[in-house]
């Protein structure tokens, strides 16, 4: 049993170290620095520009996506809106896995949809830690849409979005070459 740890914790080692040697480390640390700043950065500016409307209040009307300002003490289309810690479960453990997955990634076509993932996530997690009643500033809406969002859900779904798009890639390239062997 000791052995199997011992090989295990061996091999996970091994690929940590692989998956962050200099060139996808210093992407990596890229990534995140810079990535990771904006994505932060906006989601408290923006915070900090509407948290002063009232809730349930059209601030513009641009005709494509308007700003509505509402508190959201739920996650996506305001579910589990009465298990804040169920949703701070939720949105944390979505930032460490993101997180996990980056330090174990070798790919540089998924390293900024992972970081935009984890930060998306990070952002909404903060933002719900620092409300003075564990709720998330909503505020985007589309024009005779229902539904409305923030800047770090458009950043964990465009996250989804582009690792999916980087999966069907690999996979095709790889059905590709299979089929030219």
């Amino acid at each position: 049993m000791k052995l199997r740890k011992t090989k295990f914790f061996s091999q996970l080692k091994h690929q940590v170290l692989t998956a962050n040697q200099k060139p996808f480390l210093f992407y990596k640390l890229t990534m995140i620095g810079f990535v990771g700043f904006i994505i932060l950065l906006q989601v408290f500016i923006l915070r900090n520009a509407l948290n002063g409307e009232m809730d349930n209040t059209m601030v513009a009307n641009s005709g494509f996506i308007n700003i509505y300002v509402i508190r959201n003490k739920g996650v996506g289309f305001s579910l589990l809106q009465n298990q804040t810690g169920l949703v701070y479960f939720l949105q944390g453990l979505l930032s460490v896995i993101a997180l996990v997955f980056l330090v174990f990634m070798v790919k540089y076509s998924y390293i900024f949809w992972i970081t935009t993932l984890a930060f998306g996530s990070l952002g909404n997690f903060f933002d719900r830690l620092t409300s003075a009643n564990d709720s998330v500033l909503d505020y985007f809406i589309f024009q005779n849409g229902s539904s409305v969002f923030n800047f770090a859900d458009c950043c964990i779904t465009f996250g989804f979005i582009g690792l999916f798009f980087c999966f069907l890639i690999q996979m095709f390239k790889e059905f590709k070459h299979s089929k030219n062997q």
